[in-house]
C-alpha cells in the first residue's frame, strides 16, 4: 500500500477544529433555536450584557417590566451569565453561545486526546477517543433536545478537569510535576461549579474518588498540597453561591419535593427499554420511533459513549491475550515510566473507575434504586443525567486499559493488529452513525418563537408583537427587559417564609408594577422607579415584586416588615406570561401612598461576592500564565500527527 500523503501541522489543527464544529452544525444558522429554554438562557445572557453596558457591573437580581426582584441568578449560574453577558454586548447572545460551545468542545478534545496519548503513547487511539467524546450523544441532547446549556458546558469542563487529573497522576509516577495540570484541575472545576453546580456536586464525588485513589498510590505531599489549595480556593470562589444556598435552601420551592410534579426516580421509566436507550448501538427514543423527526417533539436521546465500550472490549482482549500492544514502536514514548509503576497506578485507579461506571450504569437503568441508597441521586431530578457519569467512568476505564496494554508487551514481533483494525472500524461506524442519528432528530425549531405557552405543556400559535425580544445576532436586541413568553422558572427561587398567612377581609385590589423610570435614559436599565397611588378606600395592593428576604417593599419611606406582607399566587400571573408565581402584597388604607422597591443585600454576602470574583479572576490569571509558559508544548502537541505513521 502506498504511503499516505503527509499533511501540514496547520491541517492537523484544522481537522480538530472541524471535528468540534460538526456536532454544532445545526447552530451555524444563527436564527435556529431548539426548545424554549434556548430563549431563556440566551435572554438572561443579553440581560446581563445590557445591564453591564448601562451600569458597569452585573445585576444581582433581575428586574423586568413584568416581574421585579427575581433572585434566580443568585442561586444559578451567575458567573456563567456574567461572562456570557460580556460577550453578548458585542456578539449578541445567539453568537455568544455558539462561540463558547465551540471553544469548550475544542478544550475538551485537546485535554482528552492529551490524556490518552500521555498514557498510551498511541496517536490514533488518542485521537479516536477524543473524537468519540466530542461526538457523544448525551451532550448534544443537552444542546438540541433539552436546551440544558449550562449542563452541557459543565460536563465538558468536568471532562477537562478529569483529563488533567489523570495526566498529573501519571507524571507523578514518572517523578515529574506538571504545573499546568496542577493549576488546570481546580480552575476547570471551579468554572464548572460556577456554571452548573449540580454537575459540580456529583462531579466532585467522582473526582474525589479518583483523586483519593491516586493520592494513596503516589503518596505525594506535593499532590496533597495541590488538592488542598484547590479545595480552599474553590470554596472561596463559590462562597457567594454557597452562602445564600445554605442559608435559604430549605425555603426554596425548587428544593421542595412537592414542587416538582413527579419523582422520576420512583415513577419514571426503567428496565430493559431504558437499558436499550442508554447502551443501544445507536441513540433512539420511543417518541422518535413513533412520530419521526417532527419539529414539535423534543426528543431525548440518552445513549452513553457506546463506541468506547466496544473499543474498551478490544483493548481488554489485547491485554488478556497478551498478543498485541496499543502503540507501535514509532509511536511509543521515548522514555516511558517503569512498567510496574504505571501498571500499579492503573490498577490503583481501577476500583474507583469501576465503582463510578457500575453505580451510574445500574441506577440510570433502575432509577428507583436511589430510594434505597439514601436518595443520594434525587437532587439530579432526572435519572438520565447519570449518563454523564457513565461516560466519566468509561473515559477513566479506557485510560486504564490503554496504560495496561501499552506496557504489556513492547516487542513489535508480537503485534497482531488486524482484529483491532476491525474493532476500530466498528467503533468509527458507531460513532458516525450515532452523531448523524442525533442530528437528524434535532430539527431546528424555527417557529418556536411563534408559540405561546399559555398553560403547562400546552403550546398554541400567537401573533408576535413587532417589538418583542428575540436572541440578538451581533448585538443586544431591543426589549431585553421584557420577560420572554418562554420563561417558566419565575417561581423556582421565591421565598415566602415569614410572610403573613392570614386572609384579609379587604375586597378591593389594585395592581402596582415596579418598572424603569418613564423615558429611560443612561443608568436606568434594570432599575425600578417609585410608584405613587391614590386609594379611595382600604385596598389590597398587589405588587410585581418577587418575594425574597433581600427584596424590601418600602411604603411611604419606611421598610415594611415582612410579617405585614402576604404573597398571593395567581393563575395566570398578572405580570408573567406563564407559570404560577407569588408576589408581595400589602393592605393599605385610603389616601396617597408611595411604594418603592429596594434591594438590601446581606453585608457578609457582599464581601463574599467580591472575594469570589477576586478568586475566579486570580485563578484565571494564573492559568493564563501557565498556558503562556507551556505554549510551546501545547503548540507542538497540536502539530503532531493524528494517526500512526506520521502522515496525517
Amino acid at each position: 500500500m502506498p504511503p499516505l500523503p503527509t499533511v501540514s501541522p496547520l491541517t492537523r489543527i484544522l481537522i480538530r477544529v472541524l471535528i468540534c464544529l460538526f456536532p454544532l452544525c445545526l447552530t451555524l444558522d444563527f436564527s435556529n433555536t431548539f426548545t424554549n429554554d434556548w430563549f431563556n438562557h440566551l435572554w438572561i445572557m443579553e440581560y446581563f450584557g445590557a445591564y453591564f453596558s448601562d451600569h458597569g457591573r452585573f445585576p444581582l437580581v433581575i428586574n423586568t417590566k413584568g416581574l421585579a426582584g427575581m433572585s434566580n441568578t443568585l442561586f444559578y449560574a451567575h458567573f456563567f451569565y456574567s461572562v456570557c453577558g460580556l460577550f453578548s454586548i458585542f456578539l449578541g447572545s445567539a453568537v455568544t453561545f455558539r462561540l463558547l460551545a465551540f471553544l469548550v468542545l475544542l478544550f475538551q478534545f485537546y485535554h482528552v486526546e492529551r490524556a490518552m496519548r500521555e498514557i498510551g503513547g498511541h496517536h490514533g487511539y488518542a485521537f479516536l477517543i477524543a473524537l468519540i467524546v466530542t461526538w457523544a450523544t448525551y451532550p448534544l441532547t443537552n444542546i438540541y433536545c433539552r436546551a440544558a446549556i449550562t449542563e452541557f458546558f459543565g460536563v465538558a469542563l468536568l471532562y477537562c478537569s478529569f483529563s488533567c487529573l489523570l495526566v498529573l497522576l501519571k507524571r507523578l509516577v514518572e517523578g515529574k510535576r506538571s504545573w499546568y495540570d496542577a493549576v488546570s484541575i481546580g480552575f476547570f472545576f471551579l468554572v464548572l461549579c460556577l456554571t452548573h453546580t449540580l454537575t459540580g456536586l456529583y462531579g466532585a464525588m467522582a473526582m474525589g474518588l479518583v483523586g483519593v485513589s491516586g493520592l494513596l498510590y503516589v503518596r505525594s505531599g506535593w499532590l496533597l498540597g495541590v488538592y488542598g489549595i484547590s479545595a480552599v480556593l474553590g470554596v472561596c470562589g463559590l462562597a457567594s453561591w454557597l452562602y445564600p444556598t445554605l442559608r435559604f435552601a430549605r425555603y426554596l420551592p425548587i428544593n421542595d419535593p412537592d414542587y416538582v410534579s413527579r419523582d422520576w426516580f420512583w415513577t419514571g421509566d426503567y428496565g430493559w427499554r431504558l437499558f436499550l436507550e442508554v447502551f443501544g448501538p445507536v441513540p433512539h427514543d420511543r417518541n422518535a420511533l413513533r412520530f419521526g423527526t417532527i419539529a414539535e417533539s423534543a426528543y431525548l436521546e440518552i445513549q452513553c459513549m457506546v463506541p468506547l465500550l466496544v473499543l474498551g472490549a478490544g483493548l481488554l482482549w489485547l491485554y488478556v491475550a497478551s498478543r498485541s500492544v496499543a502503540a507501535t514502536e514509532e509511536d511509543a514514548p521515548a522514555a516511558g515510566p517503569p512498567t510496574r509503576s504505571l501498571r500499579g497506578l492503573c490498577l490503583a485507579l481501577l476500583p474507583a473507575m469501576l465503582v463510578i461506571f457500575l453505580v451510574a450504569s445500574v441506577v440510570v437503568v433502575l432509577p428507583f434504586l436511589s430510594n434505597y441508597m439514601g436518595r443520594i441521586f434525587h437532587a439530579m431530578q432526572y435519572p438520565y443525567r447519570l449518563v454523564s457519569y457513565v461516560n466519566f467512568g468509561l473515559i477513566g476505564l479506557i485510560w486504564i486499559l490503554l496504560g495496561l496494554v501499552s506496557k504489556q508487551l513492547t516487542s513489535p514481533s508480537t503485534l497482531r493488529l488486524v482484529p483491532m483494525h476491525v474493532i476500530v472500524a466498528i467503533v468509527v461506524t458507531l460513532c458516525i452513525t450515532s452523531v448523524s442519528t442525533k442530528l437528524l432528530h434535532s430539527t431546528p425549531l424555527l417557529d418556536m418563537y411563534y408559540y405561546d405557552r399559555t398553560e403547562k405543556d400546552i403550546w398554541r400559535a400567537r401573533v408576535i408583537p413587532a417589538n418583542e425580544w428575540k436572541p440578538g445576532i451581533f448585538r443586544i436586541n431591543k426589549n431585553v427587559d421584557d420577560l420572554p413568553h418562554t420563561f417558566y422558572s419565575q417561581g423556582d427561587f421565591e421565598i415566602t417564609h415569614g410572610t403573613s398567612t392570614e386572609k384579609t377581609s379587604v375586597t378591593r385590589t389594585e395592581l402596582v408594577a415596579f418598572r424603569p423610570p418613564p423615558g429611560g435614559g443612561p443608568g436606568t436599565f434594570g432599575t425600578t422607579a417609585p410608584v405613587t397611588i391614590d386609594l379611595p378606600e382600604a385596598t389590597c395592593v398587589i405588587t410585581n415584586l418577587s418575594p425574597f428576604p433581600w427584596n424590601k417593599l418600602v411604603i411611604d419611606g419606611h421598610v415594611a416588615d415582612v410579617s405585614r406582607l402576604t404573597t398571593p399566587m395567581f393563575t395566570p400571573m398578572k405580570f408573567s406570561p406563564y407559570h404560577d408565581v407569588s408576589s408581595y402584597s400589602v393592605v393599605l388604607g385610603p389616601g396617597k401612598h408611595t411604594l418603592e422597591y429596594r434591594l438590601e443585600l446581606d453585608p457578609l454576602w457582599q464581601k463574599l461576592y467580591i472575594m469570589a470574583w477576586v478568586v475566579a479572576a486570580g485563578w484565571l490569571a494564573v492559568w493564563l500564565v501557565v498556558v503562556a509558559i507551556h505554549r510551546g508544548a501545547i503548540a507542538e502537541f497540536m502539530r503532531q500527527p493524528l494517526l500512526p505513521g506520521g502522515a496525517v
